[in-house]
């Protein structure tokens, strides 16, 4: 009976044995399956091609947006000069014409600066 007893306890490790073999590759199908890794990348990635799109086109106008900021500062000095033409034509000028006429269309002090950086802080 012993020897009975002997081959049933190893028949039950062998056993034991197997389950904790099946168990571990059902567990590792399951977590693969559950968590599809590849699934989970390519979500990953799509996303990441969406964020390098939308940066492209966010560079773009940032760059189009400089473009017309630079366009503005341009017609504004313009305006600054053709007001210096007037001044000059007419002889006198307000006290409003001066303060535009003598700034500096790029000095940072003039109403188109102005302007820019109230729009800036207004968008912030």
């Amino acid at each position: 009976m012993s020897e009975l007893d002997h081959t049933l306890k190893l028949v039950d490790e062998e056993i034991a044995k197997l389950r904790q073999k099946t168990m571990f590759c059902l567990s590792n199908y399951d977590y693969h399956h559950k968590n599809d890794e590849y699934k989970i990348i390519a979500e990953l990635l799509l996303i990441l091609q969406e964020a390098e799109e939308e940066g492209e086109r966010f560079t773009r106008n940032i760059s189009n947006l400089k473009n017309i900021i630079e366009k503005c500062r341009n017609k504004c000095a313009e305006a600054n000069q053709l007001l210096k033409e007037f001044r000059a034509i007419r002889g006198n000028v307000t006290n409003e014409e001066k303060v535009i006429v003598n700034n500096d269309s790029f000095g940072g002090n003039d109403d188109c600066d102005q302007d820019d950086e109230a729009n800036k802080e207004n968008n912030s």
